[in-house]
Formats: C-alpha cells, structure tokens, sequence
C-alpha cells in the first residue's frame, strides 16, 4: 500500500517515536492451531442501510488437536455456525440462503471481537464451517458512500480496505499475515451496480423479479485476509490484455478520457517487472479500480488494485503530476506483498520497500538515470529521518499500522539500491530471482532475503544486514579531502560522527587531473579512516560516492569552492549537480551565485535547475532575484515552480509581489505553479489577501490551488476568516479541502482578536468533522483542536470517545494528546509560535548586530586605528 506521501510520513515518524518512547511489547507470528484453506462469502450487500449479510464458508485443517477454532469478526451479529460439507471448488460460495442453516450446529462465543467456535478436531482433519452473520455499517474496513443533501455528488459505492488487519470488521478470517487461503465471493446487489472481487469472474445473473444482480468471483491462489477485495459501485471501464490476461480499469463515470494517461502504460511494467523477477505476473487479472474518498494513494488487492482518485487527472495537471510511480508501487506488489508476504509486520521493509525500489527501477526504465538518481535523493532525504531511532526491522511496534513509515518504503528501497551497486548486476538480480522463485506463495521474514542474495552473489551480507536493516540510524559523514603538495601525496579522511559504532560501507572517490579520471574504492571499518596515495597534481575535480547513493548517509564533503563549481558544471550525473547546487547555495558568494544563475538558465536537466533555483532562494541579492524573474519563463513547470517558491522565500519584496501578481492574473499553465505563487505572493505582498480570496474559487487537480489559498489565508493572521474557513469545512466540498480549512481553523480561531462566537462555530465545525469524517478527515479535525488547545475544550467529549474507540490505532494516540492538552489548559500553538517568532526576531537582531560590530572592528583595524 502506498501512504499519501509527505504528510503521512510525516504524521507516522511522529506517531512512531511517540510509540518507541514507552515500552512497546516484542512481536512475533501467532502460532498456527489450523490452516484456513479456503474462505468463501456468500454476501447480499445494501448500500443505502449500509449492511452487508448472508455467509462465510470456511474449510480449514487442524495442524494440532483442537478443542475450538477462534476467528477475528469485529461487531458481527453472528447467528448461526454450523459444520457442513465442503463446497466444489469453482462453485462460490455453498448454495444456500442468508439466514438458513444446514448441517450441525456448532456452540460459539462472539465477545464482539473474536469469534469463538467449539469444535473438536484431531491433528490433521478437516473441516468445513458455515458462519451466518451481518455487519452493520462498520466502523472499519468496509467504507460506504452515498449521497447526502449537503453533499448530493457522492456515488453509492462500497469498498473495503483490509491493510494491515481490518477486514476483519467484515468477514470473519485469520486477519494476520502468516495465513494464506483460497476466496470466494457471492455478491448479490441491485442491477446497475458492478461488483470487483479478487480472481475470475465466473459469471453473472440477474434476477428480474427482484431486481438483483449476483456476481460470482473465484480467486484459486491463495492469499492473505488483506487482501481480499470487495468494490461495488457504477463505472466506466477500459479494458485490455497482456499476455492472454484480462486487465480492466475501472474509474468513475466520464473520466475514461483520462484512464489512458494513469495506466496507459501498465502493460510495459508487467514486461518489466515479470522480467527482473524471474516470475512472470502471477494471478489470473490484473484491475485497477478509482474509487470515492480512498484514503492511501492505492492499496494492492491480489489482481485487483484499488486506488483514489487522485490517480486520474487532465492534461493540464499532467505538467507536474504522474500517477505512473503509484501503478507502479501498487503494481509491483503482486509480487512483493501478495505473492511473497511478510510473514509479521516486523518485516513489512519486504513488501513496501520492494514495491518502493520498483517504482524507482520503472523511472530508470521509462525517464533515464537522471531521473532515476533523482528520486533516489528523494529516497534518502524521507528514509533517513525517519529511521533515526528505530531499524528496518524493528520486532517491537504498538500496532502494525506504526511499522509503516519511511524506514519500511524510502529507506528499505535505499537499502535495496545499496545491495544491488555493492554486488553488482548479475548477482543482485539472480539474488532477487531466487528470492522471488523459492518463496512465493510464502510468508518470507528478513533473512530470506539476505540467505538468497548471499547464496547468489558468494557475499557475507550478515554485517551489511545488520548496520542497515536490524540497527536504528545512519552513518554521519565528514569527509575531507586532504593534498599534501610537498611530499606529492593525497588523502581521504572519512570521520563517522553519529554515536555508537562504526558502520562498514565502500567509500569510492572520483577525482579528475585535467583530462585523466582517477576511481577509488576504500573499505571503512572505523569512526575514522585516513586513506592516503601518491598524487603529485591537485586535483580539478573531486566527487565522493559518484555511483549515487551506494551509502546511505549524511555526508558533509568538504572541499574548496572550486572543486564544487567544476563538479556544478561537469559532474556527469545529476545528482552530483544537485548536491553541488545545495553546497553552492550555502556558500552565497559572488561566483557561487552566477555559477547557480547559469545552471539555472542552462542545465539540460529539470531537476538541476530547479535546485539551482532553490539554492538561489537562499541568496538575498539583485542578480538572485533577476535570476529567478528570469526562470518564470521556462519551459519546465517544475522549474518555474521551484523559481517561485524561491522568490517567495525572500520576503517582502515590491519586484517580486508584482511578478507573482501577474501571474496569478494571467493564470499559469501549471495548476501546482499557481498553487506555489498564491503562497509565495503572500509572503512578497504588503497587502496579499484580496489577490489570495480571488484564488478561492479556482478549479484544479486535487484542489491544490483552493488548498493553497486556505493555507495561506490563515497564515495572514485575521481573525474575521473564521467564517470563510468554517463554510470550507462543509462536507459540500473535497475532503483536500475540507482538512486544510480544518488546519486553518486552528491556527485563526486562537487569535487575539476572534471573539467568542466565532471561535464557538470554530470548534463545532471541527467537532463535526472529527465525528464525521474519514480518517484523513479526523486528523485534521484533531490537528486544529491541537492548535487551539485549551479553546477548544467544547470539543473535549468528542476527543475522548475518538481516543477511546476510534478504529485506528494512530488517531487514537493523536486524540488522547490532543485530550490532554485541553485537560492541561495549553496556550493556543498560535500564541506559542508568536512567542517563538519574537524570540527569533530578536536572535536575529542581535546577530546582524554583532555582525556590524564585527566589520567596524575590522575596518578599524585595517585602517591602524
């Protein structure tokens, strides 16, 4: 499953080290007393009542002797269980109607959570079992739409969600990843309706009397419990094949248009990825399914991915924005997590780093390597920080949802680029082949991997295994490159600097002389390493770890401002041009700054010059400014983008704020380039809010310009915003919107100036969304309660009961600091950043103080005074 990506991982290192800072208990997989086979439902689903109700037919066999079975079913109204004869297999699910009951009936005990049913069997006989049951809207795992009077656009559709261990709230399963089965699904709905499952659709009839269709699926290959899918809704569908396989996309009613520029290119990663993983594509179809309000980027049901709607968007949003890495993480997947599966979270690094890294290899694949390192800089900038305090595999975790952060998708997928340059190629490859070969339809746990990498490439990785995957943190690099012209020597010292021990890596240098290029490797064993050579020349260029991201690292390279003018220039890879645009940036010296502007202005790569533009943010002079002026005429979105976001860095500023304001007249071509100008403008402007409103009713992909402008409005510090915020909480408006006006509402219903009444509709609005929202939806109700700290005490019963029995593991945590906070009487954050911004004013006065103080110390000295 790929989580919406900066804010979510932001949200889960959060949540992870608040989790790690008490004592978390030692997981492991739950025994096995039985092996669930096969699992078929038998459902009649009404999506207006919100229920689902009929059967689930379960065929296990007892792996020891059993006294009772005990299944996971949250809030089932079970009525029945009866032991019956196994179904045929390609039947569906047993012929027999809702309510009925065949066969024995079975005593068991439903607590409301556990389902347990007495039944006696010996190791190694089998059974089958029938559990008549309903489900009433569910607080979890299976979400259902429909039109309201405050929001009449919003389709009927049911879909579930199973990661890690919610579909549970409504089948009854084993809902842990060690225990894979074979599924069945019997869907009666009314016509008109299209019902997805996993596997073949066997057939489909319709029953005229009443007014009913029943969709038979039959998913032979076993797989997890999360995995299983169920959608129901009305779609327009694309339909195609590859390689004698169905594949079908299904999207929302008059966006087929826009299905072609999401998964047109589907049938090139199936080539790709069967390719490098030994195994061609593994299940009977593939599916892609948008649905309403999906709350991931995508979730990866075997043969059937469901996906938000995000996903799909028009040519205009397709300037900046690709859905191709998310077809192709979600894609990736039925491989990695569905064929292989983790066999306890503690290992979930092997489902989402796999799918990461693969994404990553269909850029390298579609867009170049260029391309390709670019998003492994991505990579290590999200993966690092969050895996500060916590390992890859990491076996002690509150709940599954806390393990899926950015050390399980970019730090595991920086792991994996690191296996592949240390062993090379062939053996990397052959490695993940075998891998992939001899452990599908497993569960698969860490050393799995290391055992058929070692076993494929002759290496010990026990020690690569574990600096990288079993200990928390990163090395921290000082790096200096050292001449000694007397003696015609040169010298690499490398100091590790984080605590704790030494980590082991190859630390290669490329050094040019002229025309001659010198490549070094060094093995480093130590906190700190003098490598030294004969060397008679100085060197014209100087770059270490030249192949990208061999070490996963924080490195500060110290060298001359030559060395990284001449790596800004030649550095044959892009991404020795952005690190060497990032250290020019810091530098902010006349020839570091015409460096940056030429960069900017000639770069034949995008993602160079929109970092030169970054680092030219950071310049404060004229020629900086002229320099970004001049990048809002590029032809790359991506680079105007980052022009504006750097000119908005500079503060007020008459040239600027003129700029900015023709633009957002004329409009851009780029939604995301108006979205960053709305904030920017902000910032450069004396008075930007008229300018700012104008952009409340702009239309645009994902809503980034709304989304901006609401932001930004509450960053003005106006309390008579309120009620323009609250209107922008109603459930009339996209969930992106409603949540950024929640946001909003924190931070300007805590001003000085907003009387009671408006901070009174503030915190209803709030409370509403946090009783009625979706997930997203309910943290960022609860993150505008946060904000407004003890004015929000109205709010304090609805932020208890969500601390108490909200489904999800994590907004309970956030609802229970946000409870305390109320209880504890915290300052709104609005006066505490107020507070923290005068205390950064004055710093910063005293600073420009002391500099003058400096130079007239110099001066005078200079002069003999």
């Amino acid at each position: 499953m790929l989580r919406a990506p900066a804010r979510a991982l932001a949200l889960s290192l959060v949540l992870a080290l608040a989790c790690h800072a008490q004592d978390v208990p030692l997981r492991a997989p739950p025994d096995r007393p039985f092996d669930v086979r096969r699992i078929a439902l038998d459902l009649a689903v009404d999506l207006e009542a919100r229920t689902i109700e009929g059967a689930a037919t379960i065929d296990l066999a007892a792996l020891r002797d059993l006294r009772a079975l005990r299944l996971d079913a949250v809030d089932h109204e079970v009525s029945a269980v009866t032991r019956v004869a196994a179904p045929a297999r390609g039947a569906g699910a047993a012929a027999v109607a809702p309510g009925a009951t065949p066969g024995d009936a079975l005593p068991f005990v439903n607590d409301g959570r556990t389902l347990t049913i007495d039944l006696a069997l010996a190791r190694g006989e089998a059974a089958t079992v029938r559990i008549a049951y309903r489900v009433r809207d569910p607080k979890d795992g299976l979400y259902f739409f429909g039109p309201t009077p405050d929001a009449p656009k919003v389709p009927w559709q049911v879909w579930s969600q199973g990661e890690p261990q919610t579909n549970r709230y409504w089948f009854p399963c084993v809902d842990h990843p060690d225990e894979r089965q074979a599924t069945a699904m019997t869907v009666r709905v009314k016509q008109g309706l299209t019902v997805i499952s996993n596997g073949v659709l066997l057939g489909k009839d319709d029953d005229a009397a009443t007014k009913t269709s029943t969709w038979r699926y039959e998913q032979e290959r076993e797989h997890v419990a999360y995995l299983v899918t169920l959608v129901v809704g009305t779609f327009d569908v694309v339909r195609d094949e590859w390689r004698g396989k169905p594949l079908a996309w299904y999207v929302p009613p008059g966006r087929k248009a826009d299905a072609d520029r999401s998964f047109g290119r589907t049938k090139e990663m199936l080539d790709l990825f069967s390719e490098r993983t030994g195994v061609e594509y593994p299940w009977p179809k593939y599916e892609q399914v948008v649905v309403e309000q999906f709350e991931a980027g995508g979730m990866e049901n075997t043969g059937a991915t469901t996906l938000n709607e995000r996903t799909l968007h028009d040519e205009r949003a397709h300037l900046d924005y690709s859905s191709e890495g998310l077809v192709a993480h979600e894609l990736a997947h039925q491989w990695y997590g569905d064929l292989l599966t983790c066999r306890d979270w503690s290992h979930i690094w092997l489902n989402e780093s796999f799918a990461t890294y693969f994404a990553n290899l269909w850029t390298e694949h579609a867009r170049g390597q260029d391309e390709y390192d670019l998003e492994l800089l991505g990579n290590a900038a999200g993966g690092i920080p969050s895996g500060k305090h916590r390992p890859i595999l990491d076996r002690r975790y509150a709940d599954p949802g806390s393990m899926f952060d950015g050390r399980a998708y970019p730090k595991g997928a920086c792991v994996l680029h690191m296996l592949r340059r240390q062993l090379g190629e062939d053996a990397f490859w052959r490695g993940v082949q075998l891998y992939t070969r001899r452990h599908q339809d497993r569960g698969v746990e860490t050393h799995h991997l290391r055992e058929a990498l070692e076993e494929a490439s002759g290496a010990n990785l026990e020690r690569f295994f574990f600096d990288w995957v079993e200990r928390p943190g990163n090395p921290v690099l000082d790096v200096r490159l050292e001449r000694d012209a007397e003696r015609g020597l040169l010298a690499l010292k490398v100091t590790q600097t984080q605590p704790g021990e030494a980590y082991h890596f190859p630390a290669e240098v490329l050094l040019r002389f002229g025309d001659r290029e010198v490549r070094r490797t060094f093995d480093v064993r130590e906190k700190v390493e003098r490598f030294v050579w004969p060397e008679a020349a100085a060197p014209t260029f100087f770059r270490f770890d030249p192949r990208e991201a061999v070490i996963l690292a924080e490195a500060t390279v110290h060298m001359g401002r030559d060395l990284w003018l001449a790596q800004l220039a030649s550095d044959p890879t892009a991404s020795g041009r952005v690190r060497a645009a990032r250290a020019l940036g810091e530098d902010r010296s006349p020839p570091a700054r015409d460096a940056l502007a030429r960069a900017l202005a000639e770069d034949p790569f995008w993602g160079v010059r929109a970092e030169a533009a970054r680092a030219l943010g950071g310049v404060g002079d004229e020629a900086a400014r002229g320099a970004l002026l001049a990048g809002l005429t590029q032809e790359s979105s991506k680079v105007r983008r980052a022009c504006v976001e750097a000119l908005g860095r500079r503060g007020r500023d008459a040239k600027v704020a003129a700029a900015l304001d023709a633009l957002l007249e004329r409009g851009d071509p780029s939604y995301y380039v108006e979205a960053e100008a709305v904030r920017a403008y902000a910032r450069a402007a004396l008075e930007p809010r008229a300018r700012v409103e104008a952009q409340l009713g702009k239309a645009s992909h994902n809503e980034v310009v709304r989304i901006a402008a609401l932001e930004t409005l509450a960053s003005l510090g106006d309390p008579s915003l309120v009620a323009a915020l609250v209107e922008a909480t109603a459930p009339r408006n996209d969930y992106g919107v409603r949540q950024a006006a929640a946001r909003a509402l924190g931070s300007v219903a805590c001003l000085p100036g907003c009387g009671d009444g408006e901070r009174l509709s503030a915190v209803e609005a709030l409370r509403t969304l946090l009783r009625g929202g979706n997930k997203r939806g309910r943290r960022a109700a609860l993150d505008g309660l946060r904000a407004l700290g003890a004015r929000g005490a109205e709010a304090l019963g609805d932020v208890e009961a969500c601390a108490a029995r909200d489904s999800q593991p994590g907004i309970r945590r956030q609802a229970r600091e946000v409870a305390d906070r109320i209880r504890a009487g915290a300052p709104p954050e609005q006066e505490l950043s107020r507070l923290r911004e005068e205390v950064r004013r004055l710093l910063e006065a005293r600073d420009r103080l002391e500099e003058r103080v400096e130079r007239l110390e110099a001066s005078q000295k200079k002069e003999g005074r």
